[in-house]
C-alpha cells in the first residue's frame, strides 16, 4: 500500500514515524511545500520544544471534539511512543520537553529515523490538485510532478507563521473546492494591539496576575510575564488571551494586570506610604518598578505629583498597580501567530478523521478546526490526531 502524507510538519512527521516504526513494507511519501521539513517544529517552546502538558482543562482546547481526540492518546502513551523510538523526555512543572531541550536536535533525529526506514521525503512541492481515480487510487498533482497513492493524509497545517508575501497555495481554498466546510480562519496565540499608548514601555517585561475580562465578567486568569511592544502586549499569557478573545468573539475585552499579586491592595497602600516617607527627592515607585513603568503608573493613576504623593494619591497608585488596565483593539496577523483558529470542520469527517465526502482521504493536525493554548497542547493534538489515523489503519489490517 502506498500512503501519501501532504505536509511534513509536526503531525505529518509523527504519522510517518508511526507508520514505519514496526513495518518496512508499506511505502510512505512525505510531500511538503517548504524546502526543508519540520520548519515550524524548530520554534516550538522558543526552540526548547515543549512537547506536551500534564494538565488539560476547559480552556486548553477550542472544542470538546479536539479535547476528546487528545484524551484518546494521553500524554503517558505519547511518552511511551517517544521512548519506543529512542527519544527521552524531561518533565518540568507539568511540561514535557526532549531531554536535549532542543527542537533542532529532536528534528534532526526524526529526519535520520525517517531516512533509515526509507520514507521518501519530497520538498519544495506545492500541491495544486488531487483526484480520485476509477481504480481507487488517488492522484496528487504538484507544481513539479504527479503522485499516485492508495490513501492520502492531509497534514498541511494552518496559516500561522506564513509570511504575508508567501505564494504557497492555500490548501483551504482547495478543500473548499472539493466541498469541505471550512470555518473562518483567524490568527491565534499572537501579540495583541491595545488602545492605550504604550510605546514608552516597549521591550519592558513585567510579571503579574494577568486577567481577561469581557465587559465586567472575568473569563481567564494566568500568572505570567508580559512583554510590552510599541503598540501592545506580548508574552505567553497574552498569547493565550488573544486566542480566547478570538475563539469566543469577545467584543468588549480588557486585560488587567496585577503587578503585585502577592499582597493585598490594603497592604500595598501601607507599603507605599512608608516608601513615600523614606523617599524625599525620588518617587516611591522607582524602588519597585522600572522608571518608565513607574512614570506610566502615576500618569494613568491620575495623580498630579511626580515625587511626593498625598495619602489619596497613594491609594490611587495602589489601585492602578493592582489593576493596570489595557483595552483590546485587535490581534497581530498570521505572520506573528503560533496557531490558526478555524479550519476544516469535524462534521466533514468520521471518527477516524477520514473524509465523509471522499474515500481514503484523511486530515490531521492544524488543518482541522482545532487549536490549543500555549504549553504543548497543539503538539499533543498533532500527535493524537496522527495516532487516530494510524490506529484506524491498524484496526483495518492495512499495515503489512
Amino acid at each position: 500500500m502506498e500512503l501519501g502524507i501532504i505536509g511534513a510538519g509536526i503531525s505529518g512527521i509523527f504519522l510517518a514515524l508511526m507508520l514505519k516504526k514496526n513495518n518496512i513494507e508499506n511505502k510512505v511519501t512525505l510531500i511538503d511545500a517548504n524546502d526543508k521539513i519540520g520548519k515550524k517544529f524548530l520554534v516550538t517552546g522558543n526552540g526548547r520544544c515543549n512537547l506536551g502538558n500534564k494538565t488539560i482543562n476547559n480552556d486548553s482546547y477550542n472544542s470538546l471534539i479536539t479535547k476528546k481526540i487528545v484524551n484518546s492518546f494521553p500524554m503517558e502513551d505519547q511518552i511511551a511512543f517517544y521512548n519506543s523510538i529512542g527519544v527521552e523526555l524531561n518533565e518540568i512543572n507539568d511540561l514535557y520537553y526532549p531531554f536535549s531541550f532542543s527542537a533542532k536536535t529532536l528534528l534532526e533525529y526524526f529526519i535520520k529515523y525517517l531516512k533509515e526506514r526509507k520514507i521518501k521525503v519530497c520538498c519544495d512541492l506545492d500541491v495544486n490538485e488531487y483526484s480520485l481515480m476509477n481504480n481507487g487510487k488517488i492522484m496528487v498533482r504538484t507544481s513539479k510532478r504527479d503522485f499516485m497513492f492508495d490513501k492520502v493524509i492531509f497534514a498541511t497545517g494552518g496559516l500561522s507563521s506564513i509570511p504575508s508575501s508567501s505564494k504557497r497555495n492555500n490548501m483551504f481554498s482547495l478543500m473548499k473546492k472539493h466541498g469541505y466546510k471550512v470555518s473562518d480562519l483567524k490568527p491565534g496565540l499572537t501579540p495583541i494591539v491595545v488602545n492605550e499608548q504604550v510605546k514608552q514601555l516597549e521591550n519592558l517585561r513585567v510579571k503579574g496576575n494577568v486577567k481577561l475580562f469581557n465587559g465586567n465578567k472575568i473569563k481567564y486568569s494566568e500568572i505570567g510575564e508580559v512583554l510590552f511592544k510599541k503598540d501592545g502586549l506580548s508574552g505567553i499569557c497574552i498569547f493565550n488571551i488573544s486566542s480566547l478573545i478570538t475563539r469566543n468573539n469577545y467584543n468588549d475585552a480588557t486585560i488587567v494586570i496585577d503587578l503585585m499579586p502577592n499582597i493585598s491592595e490594603t497592604e500595598l497602600v501601607d507599603k507605599l506610604n512608608i516608601y513615600n516617607e523614606i523617599n524625599k527627592t525620588t518617587s516611591c515607585l522607582e524602588g519597585i518598578f522600572d522608571e518608565k513603568l513607574a512614570e506610566y503608573i502615576w500618569k494613568v493613576s491620575g495623580v498630579n505629583n511626580l515625587r511626593k504623593f498625598t495619602k489619596l494619591e497613594i491609594k490611587k497608585l495602589a489601585k492602578t498597580i493592582k489593576n493596570l488596565k489595557f483595552t483590546f483593539k485587535n490581534s497581530y496577523d498570521f505572520t506573528s501567530s503560533q496557531v490558526t483558529i478555524g479550519g476544516i470542520e469535524y462534521e466533514n469527517l468520521n471518527e477516524n478523521l477520514e473524509s465523509k465526502l471522499e474515500k481514503n482521504i484523511y486530515f490531521i493536525g492544524e488543518i482541522l478546526n482545532s487549536d490549543g493554548l500555549c504549553g504543548g497542547y497543539n503538539i499533543m493534538f498533532s500527535f493524537a490526531s496522527a495516532y487516530k489515523v494510524y490506529e484506524s489503519f491498524v484496526k483495518e489490517n492495512l499495515l503489512s
